[in-house]
């Protein structure tokens, strides 16, 4: 199960060391990018996690204190952007060992 979520630029740091403390949400994938990295005019960052559906849950009560609302579309571009990122980085691999 996917999560995303905006965080201020304050607490951006904090959010994903918490995350990493934890026993059920640090055995997920854990993500945190800067918005302006994504092409995104907002100061702050983007986490992105993948995990259970418990440890979804986990991550959202863990740092519902940093999240910031934010326009769906705002974060269905955040995901397009760290997804085309994603599969930049995998073809590089792939050119790499393939």
């Amino acid at each position: 199960m996917k999560f995303t979520c905006f965080i201020s630029a304050k607490n951006g740091k904090k959010a994903e060391d918490i995350l990493k403390k934890d026993d059920l949400a640090s055995r997920g994938s854990i993500v945190l990018r800067d918005a302006k990295v994504l092409g995104i005019e907002k100061e702050g960052y983007f986490l992105f996690y993948e995990g259970s559906e418990e440890a979804v849950k986990r991550v959202k009560e863990l740092i519902n204190e940093f999240t910031e609302v934010v326009d769906a579309e705002l974060l269905k571009k955040a995901e397009k952007e760290f997804e085309k990122e994603s599969e930049k980085a995998l073809r590089g691999f792939g050119e790499i060992f393939g």
